[in-house]
């Protein structure tokens, strides 16, 4: 069942085995005020406890409780979870992503070298950065520029997932990478043979 069945089925099932209404009714005691609602739990038409019921349904007892809850707030309706439609507050906005694509993009111009050829599994041509600085360290360089300019600062494992995601012709020089067109025409003609 996906989870909106589930909740559909379990809020069923404890609503019919559910005591609620504004008083309590006892034959020995007088009634008075329902503080909360009295559940008795049923599986196959044998009375379990809590756990057997939530463990039968398969779902924790945490979450039996809160459809309980959701039984008294909002009937038999299907539950709504606090963040539907909601983005969360650390969610990455557009704006964040575009910057620190562009600080790639100008660093790269800056600092990076086109190589004149195209690199194996590489669609575009590519801009070398050299290769005595790691992505950690254009980081570092990211974080100084964006707290000179009063900019949202994103963690070094986001800029590297958009890194790879918006500039992928943007990479780091391998040691042994090889530059010129002469040495990469032999290159070519060394792994064709």
């Amino acid at each position: 069942m996906s989870t909106t069945e589930l909740d559909i089925t379990i809020k069923f099932q404890l609503f019919h085995h559910r005591k609620s209404g504004d008083f309590t009714q006892s034959k020995k005691h007088k009634s008075k005020e329902r503080k909360k609602s009295r559940q008795e739990f049923s599986f196959n038409g044998h009375q379990v406890c809590k756990g057997t019921f939530a463990f039968a349904n398969g779902v924790n007892r945490k979450k039996n409780d809160a459809i309980g809850r959701s039984l008294d707030a909002e009937g038999l309706s299907p539950r709504t979870l606090g963040n539907k439609g909601k983005s969360p507050k650390h969610a990455l906005k557009l704006s964040d992503v575009e910057s620190v694509k562009r600080f790639l993009q100008s660093y790269g111009n800056q600092y990076g070298l086109p190589l004149p050829g195209r690199m194996p599994n590489q669609k575009s041509h590519a801009i070398l950065l050299p290769s005595d600085k790691t992505k950690a360290d254009i980081h570092e360089e990211y974080l100084e520029a964006c707290e000179s300019m009063n900019m949202r600062k994103i963690c070094l494992s986001k800029s590297k997932d958009i890194w790879l995601e918006q500039t992928p012709h943007v990479v780091i020089i391998k040691p042994a990478t090889v530059l010129c067109h002469t040495c990469q025409a032999y290159e070519n003609s060394i792994t064709h043979s």
